[in-house]
């Protein structure tokens, strides 16, 4: 009987480690499937942040692609109308 006892003890001190172990795994588990949670509400949000500031810049990029070729534009109408004044002077001299 005694060594029937012995060996009961022994069992129950293991299954009681394992058991606590057990319950540290799931404990451990839990806690790294919510800080993954958590860090793919970040991940998202910096997604959807970084493709918002994309946008914007391609917008800005265009307005100012727009306001250099309106800027070019108007350049090379006042040289033109420079030219057509400088011509009709010379022609009038």
């Amino acid at each position: 009987m005694e060594a029937i006892d012995s060996i009961q003890n022994k069992y129950n001190s293991k299954k009681g480690k394992y058991k606590k172990r057990v319950t540290e795994l799931e404990n451990l588990n839990q806690d790294l499937s919510r800080k993954l949670d958590h860090l793919r509400v970040e991940l998202n949000e910096s997604k959807s942040r970084y493709v918002n500031l994309s946008l914007e810049m391609e917008e800005n990029i265009k307005m100012i692609k727009t306001e250099w070729e309106r800027k070019c534009q108007e350049i090379e109408f006042s040289s033109q109308r420079a030219m057509v004044f400088y011509n009709f002077f010379q022609i009038q001299r």
